[in-house]
């Protein structure tokens, strides 16, 4: 938790405060936090998918013009479409949602029972 946190306050998205009654709070609004941000920010910045290039490699071994890994193309056009999916669903949007489909309060009141 400690880990995560800490990668939440280094991408600005939240921010602490020191002392006895200090925590953690948002340090942005909730409609500007996408889970793209939060994703970046507790997985880091590298490709979700690394291809080895292993076909390329492989198939085109004996050719001197490599033509395209197929493999790293599907993987990257898919990489895309997460990021695109995760950039368009805020945390603003999600915590609508759920105040939609949920009664806070039992959320609330599972919370302290977990936090004891």
């Amino acid at each position: 938790m400690k880990k995560t946190i800490k990668s939440l306050v280094k991408e600005g998205l939240v921010k602490s405060s020191p002392g006895k009654l200090g925590g953690f709070s948002l340090a942005i609004p909730l409609d500007e936090i996408d889970f793209y941000k939060v994703f970046m920010a507790i997985e880091g910045r590298e490709k979700v998918f690394a291809s080895q290039h292993l076909l390329v490699q492989f198939l085109n071994k004996d050719k001197p013009k490599l033509e395209p890994c197929a493999v790293s193309s599907a993987m990257d056009n898919i990489e895309n479409t997460l990021k695109t999916t995760m950039n368009s669903i805020t945390l603003n949007k999600m915590m609508k949602q759920i105040q939609e489909n949920y009664d806070i309060d039992d959320l609330d009141e599972w919370i302290k029972t977990v936090a004891k």
